[in-house]
C-alpha cells in the first residue's frame, strides 16, 4: 500500500507491487507512506470515504493463471503465508510439478483463509464471500470496500454489481486497474498521464524513460530456459482458475497462452 495525499495505491501481492512503488518512488517528489507489516492490507492505514473521493485510487492486476502459478511456486519455496495457512490446514503436496491440488485446495476447499478469528476482517470477509468466486477477486473487493463483505453475506450478483459499479465503471475516472498487459509500459503511462497525482520531479520524463530503457535491456538479457508455468496446469486446473476467476476473464482479455 501507498498513501500519499493525493494518491492511494492498492498493492495486490504478486501483482508486480515491488516493481509499481519502485516505479513512483523514483519519479515522484512526495513522500508515500508505505509501513513495514502493512503491504497488501488495503484495510491497514485506510484514508476516510471523504478522503478517497479526492484521491487516485490504482491497482495493479495480472493474469490470474500467472497469479495463482506465482503463489504456488513462491510457497513450495519460501514456505509463504498462503502456503503455510494451507499446510496448517491439513494440505499436503503429492504432486510437486502440479499446481492442481493446490487450487482444489485454495479454490474450492477454500483451505487459505481458517474461519477461527471473527475478529480479523479478511477472515470475516471472506466468509461473506460467494463460495463460487475466487481470492484473487475477493482480494480486489477487500482491498477497496472493506465494508461492504463485512455487512453481511453477497452473491455473485451482489459482486458482479460492486465491480460494475466500482472498478469497471467508465465514469469512476479516478479508480485505474494496470498492469493487464505490460507492467513498465503501463506503470510508466499512468505516471505520465497522472502527473497532478504525484507531484512528479523536475526530471519525471527522463526518469520514466530510463525505466523504460532499463527493461528493454533487462529484457534483451533474460534468462532464458526458466520453468514456463503453462507446464504446472492440467485441463482441470486452468478450469478452476477460469471459473473462479471468470468475473476477471471476463472484463479483460486474458489468456492462458501469454503467461
Amino acid at each position: 500500500m501507498i498513501v500519499s495525499k493525493k494518491a492511494y495505491y492498492l498493492d495486490l501481492g504478486k501483482t508486480g507491487t515491488s516493481y509499481v512503488e519502485d516505479v513512483i518512488d523514483r519519479a515522484s517528489a512526495s513522500e508515500f507512506f508505505s509501513p513495514k507489516g502493512e503491504r497488501h492490507r488495503g484495510f491497514a492505514r485506510r484514508p476516510s470515504d471523504r478522503a478517497l473521493r479526492n484521491m487516485l485510487i490504482i491497482t495493479s492486476i495480472r493474469n490470474p493463471y500467472s497469479w495463482y502459478a506465482s503463489h504456488f511456486t513462491y510457497g513450495r519455496k519460501t514456505n509463504g503465508r498462503v502456503w503455510r495457512t494451507l499446510v496448517q490446514q491439513g494440505f499436503s503436496d503429492p504432486q510437486p510439478d502440479q499446481i492442481e491440488p493446490f487450487l482444489t485446495a485454495i479454490l474450492a476447499d477454500r483451505l487459505e483463509l481458517p474461519k477461527r478469528n471473527h475478529n480479523n476482517p479478511e477472515q470475516a470477509a471472506w466468509r461473506n464471500f460467494p463460495e463460487n468466486l475466487g481470492m484473487m477477486t475477493l482480494q480486489y473487493v477487500l482491498l477497496l470496500d472493506p465494508k461492504f463483505l463485512l455487512r453481511r453475506r453477497r452473491s455473485v450478483a451482489d459482486i458482479k454489481a460492486w465491480y460494475r459499479d466500482n472498478w469497471f465503471a467508465p465514469e469512476r475516472k479516478n479508480l485505474i486497474m494496470f498492469g493487464q498487459k505490460n507492467l513498465t509500459q503501463e506503470t510508466v503511462e499512468l505516471v505520465r498521464e497522472n502527473s497532478e497525482y504525484f507531484d512528479l520531479k523536475p526530471n519525471y520524463l527522463e526518469i520514466l524513460s530510463k525505466i523504460e530503457n532499463e527493461q528493454a535491456d533487462a529484457e534483451l538479457h533474460k534468462v532464458q530456459g526458466i520453468k514456463s508455468y503453462k507446464s504446472y496446469f492440467s485441463d482441470t486446473a486452468r478450469f478452476l482458475v477460469e471459473h473462479y476467476e471468470r468475473l476477471l476473464f471476463e472484463q479483460f482479455d486474458f489468456t492462458f497462452e501469454e503467461i
